[in-house]
């Protein structure tokens, strides 16, 4: 029995269900940006207000700001809160595949429990070490989707375990500043503002907070995340 192709087309449905939950949430926030959008017309609230005679320029004015913060909330906060659990949760799903993945090949070659009961941490890590000593496979092989998820983990981690930050002297900032240099949605926040990372006010700053600012990063992921284990089960190490 071809365990590969088993593993493989239980992980393609994963990944659909994926897909269509993304686009399901991308689809909605995009709604509500666009209503928000279609609700508010200040003209239209100063014309309202002309009838009054105590500060309609002053409540117009208030309407404006009301919206304005509405606006980012709908426009930037929510949908970040979104695609960073939804990254968390695919990288998740790539680190217990990985694993499924590396018990299987050991169970299957050796019986009995494998090295997998160690693994505390740093799943992606320990994945590659077995696959490397135990499965034979070369992870240059497994490039480029290899490398651009273990990036991706590395920005889970700050969304998991900074609250989203990340600093200029942190061991991972080279690896994570070059991958959302290359990337228009992705990108760091200072003061509440998104920042071109290339400007030379950004070489001043030293904390950032990592903001997903499209839904495109997170298709990208998912491409990656399809294509690894496509590569890696066309293997036939099961």
């Amino acid at each position: 029995m071809n365990y590969s192709k088993i593993f493989l087309s239980r992980i393609d449905v994963a990944l659909i269900e994926f897909m269509n939950y993304h686009n399901l949430i991308e689809g909605f926030l995009l709604q509500e940006e666009i209503k928000l959008g279609q609700s508010y017309d200040v003209n239209a609230n100063i014309e309202l207000l002309e009838g009054e005679e105590e500060y309609p320029i002053r409540h117009a004015n208030h309407l404006e700001d009301s919206y304005v913060e509405m606006n980012s909330m709908i426009s930037v906060n929510y949908p970040h809160n979104f695609r960073s659990f939804f990254f968390i949760q695919l990288i998740s799903f790539v680190e217990y595949e990985l694993r499924r993945i590396c018990e299987f090949h050991y169970y299957s070659n050796s019986g009995g429990v494998g090295p997998m009961e160690d693994w505390r941490s740093d799943y992606l890590g320990n994945a590659k070490n077995y696959l490397k000593e135990s499965a034979n496979i070369k992870i240059d092989d497994l490039n480029p989707e290899w490398g651009f998820i273990k990036t991706a983990k590395e920005i889970r981690n700050k969304f998991v375990h900074h609250h989203c930050k990340i600093m200029r002297s942190d061991v991972q900032w080279k690896n994570i500043e070059m991958f959302i240099r290359n990337k228009h949605s992705i990108n760091f926040r200072e003061s509440g503002m998104i920042i071109e990372i290339s400007r030379k006010r950004s070489n001043e700053i030293e904390e950032f907070t990592i903001i997903l600012s499209g839904k495109e990063v997170n298709e990208e992921l998912l491409r990656n995340v399809q294509s690894l284990f496509k590569k890696l089960l066309k293997m036939e190490i099961l």
